[in-house]
């Protein structure tokens, strides 16, 4: 298959797409991809997925089994005409194929990716987790030239304070709290040559976003280069995630959110376009090809990790501490529109709505809005209403196994309320 600026061949167990911003090779004998630049440089070695059922098994593309590759003829949707192509595997005695689907566009060198899940036994499974792109732990790497000690990463996580921008180093990996929260997108830069990777999700329809950044060594890791990049250790812990508790029925495919990457190698102009293309995927006044995007962030940052009792300084510091940023400025594509304080921690005469009155005219003058965020189905676990009725309330019934079941519990089947961790504060509530 092949047109003006993609061609899709067969070299051996190597599928090559050939395309005039970079080239990805898909080896069918190990089900992993490498992914190189305009210059055929190595930027993503060894990428590949992996799916974690709830009892803890692991399926990976590079568990032995049977492999293809399919092919599409040429079609066009709102980011312009692109080549899609399907990459799945089968697990063999897994019960499970996993299918990478990756839209590859002739006029921008972004690529779009999902993952599909398909169930192929005759009983549901439940998953746990699904890495939409990850590297392998063999000698997997993010690589753009330089030493880890010269990659700089930001990471978009609005929920948490602004310290996301980090320096990386040996033994570097975010920490479990950072993972807990939703992360949008990030971008992996290169001090010295000036090289960024930019990463993230286009949509969050049903699962929540999540990535998780390392470098963890080089042990195990090889030292061998592969075309024209050299090996180094690279960033070797890389994902972008979900964690979902999901059920998936037999014959069914459950299909993941929509991964980005892009590698053009300066970070402001890919991060533009991934902002612009968010907010296509949205349907937001924005166009994608060099352009930028609304002047009217809809992105809101959460302030529920502050502490329980505010003042008005500390409200004010985070509010500076975002205008400093210029990625979080409201002026700037996929910057901030809203800042929000945590609606289930303010009550009349409570020891926030007192620096309310004061704080929603000092985020105006910054130039954001202010807000007030709120979980409408959500009640805290310790409340009255979940004592006095928990009837009401979703219930969760453990089986044999381990498993969960869910519904509305009625007289003596009615065990407990079910409850979930919000991604923002991790703060544990039921559901109605």
């Amino acid at each position: 298959m092949t047109s003006d600026a993609i061609a899709v061949s067969r070299q051996g167990n190597l599928v090559v797409i050939n395309h005039t911003n970079f080239e990805i090779k898909f080896n069918l004998s190990k089900g992993t991809w490498d992914y190189s630049d305009a210059h055929r440089a190595t930027i993503i070695r060894d990428g590949c997925s992996q799916v974690t059922l709830e009892d803890g098994n692991v399926v990976k593309t590079e568990d032995a089994g049977s492999r293809e590759f399919v092919t599409e003829p040429p079609k066009t949707d709102n980011f312009g005409s692109y080549h899609r192509i399907r990459f799945s595997h089968e697990a063999a005695d897994k019960g499970l194929r996993i299918n990478t689907y990756l839209k590859c566009y002739a006029e921008h060198p972004s690529i779009h990716l999902t993952l599909g899940v398909e169930n192929l036994k005759s009983e549901p499974v439940q998953l746990r987790s699904v890495t939409v792109l990850g590297i392998s732990e063999r000698r997997g790497a993010v690589l753009s030239g330089g030493a880890p000690s010269d990659y700089h990463l930001f990471i978009n996580m609005p929920p948490v304070s602004p310290g996301v921008n980090k320096r990386l180093y040996e033994g570097f990996l975010l920490s479990d709290t950072d993972v807990r929260h939703p992360i949008n997108d990030g971008v992996l830069h290169d001090t010295k040559n000036g090289k960024s990777l930019v990463f993230g999700f286009l949509t969050s329809e049903k699962w929540w976003p999540r990535v998780q950044v390392g470098c963890q060594g080089s042990s195990g890791r090889g030292s061998q280069s592969q075309g024209k990049q050299s090996s180094g250790s690279g960033v070797n812990r890389w994902s972008l995630y979900h964690d979902c508790q999901q059920r998936c029925g037999s014959g069914e495919e459950i299909v993941s959110e929509t991964a980005y990457i892009n590698f053009i190698g300066e970070a402001a102009g890919a991060y533009e376009h991934y902002t612009a293309t968010v907010a296509r995927s949205n349907a937001a006044d924005a166009r994608v090809h060099g352009e930028t995007a609304s002047k009217a962030p809809i992105a809101a940052w959460s302030l529920s990790g502050l502490p329980e009792v505010y003042d008005l300084d500390n409200l004010l510091a985070e509010v500076d501490a975002l205008a400093a940023n210029p990625l979080f400025r409201p002026d700037y594509p996929g910057g901030i529109g809203y800042i929000q304080c945590d609606g289930s921690r303010i009550s009349e005469g409570s020891a926030l709505s007192k620096p309310l009155q004061a704080f929603a005219p000092a985020v105006r003058a910054k130039g954001f809005k202010a807000g007030i965020q709120f979980n409408p189905f959500c009640v805290a676990l310790e409340s009255e209403l979940v004592k006095s009725h928990p009837e009401y309330f979703i219930q969760q019934q453990n089986t044999s196994g381990g498993r969960r079941r869910y519904g509305r519990g009625q007289g003596r089947r009615a065990l407990k309320p079910a409850t979930v961790h919000l991604p923002e504060s991790g703060r544990e509530v039921v559901l109605l």
